[in-house]
């Protein structure tokens, strides 16, 4: 019988908690509709890049919070850091240019702007060449040269993905206060 009581107990205080957090509930869900709002408004399902952005606003979000409210936390400094270091992971994944650009930054110097044309025939295929290459040897030495410049770059976003993946697998247990 007693047993039957606690648990009854249990169950009111269980409710009563609910009602009396609902107040606060509701200004924080509508706070977060607000924060969130562009993000979510700009989220589509068909690319990676707004994956990086959904996590990006909340490791924006961590780091805000933490600046002004776990001040009193020891440790506090390393896991706002760890936040900003994480949120430009995430930008520089969802910014696919970053990548090409800083790679290909002496390669596009010294062969020019990529020229897109399409074919006249009726295949219409694409001809891809750079504005710079004047002959067959250096068509060839261009092309190799942009095929280890891709694999350097998948190399970068690959090592910043992974970083993220340790930055997030080692310390999430942490990201609460």
């Amino acid at each position: 019988m007693k047993k039957i009581f606690e648990d009854i107990w249990f169950e009111i205080s269980c409710k009563w908690n609910k009602v009396t957090t609902l107040h606060y509930d509701f200004k924080y869900g509508i706070k977060n509709l607000i924060r969130w709002f562009h993000v979510i408004w700009n989220d589509r399902d068909w690319d990676f890049v707004f994956m990086f952005a959904l996590l990006e606003k909340k490791f924006d979000n961590y780091e805000k919070e933490w600046e002004t409210n776990a001040k009193f936390i020891v440790g506090s400094e390393k896991q706002i850091k760890r936040f900003k270091i994480c949120k430009e992971l995430c930008r520089r994944l969802k910014d696919d240019w970053y990548y090409h650009e800083n790679t290909f930054m002496f390669h596009d110097k010294k062969w020019g702007a990529l020229d897109f044309r399409l074919s006249t025939e009726e295949d219409n295929l694409c001809n891809i060449s750079r504005l710079k290459v004047s002959s067959p040897e250096d068509d060839e030495l261009e092309r190799k040269q942009s095929m280890i410049l891709y694999k350097i770059e998948n190399d970068r976003k690959d090592a910043d993905v992974e970083l993220l993946q340790m930055y997030i697998k080692k310390y999430w247990k942490t990201w609460w206060w």
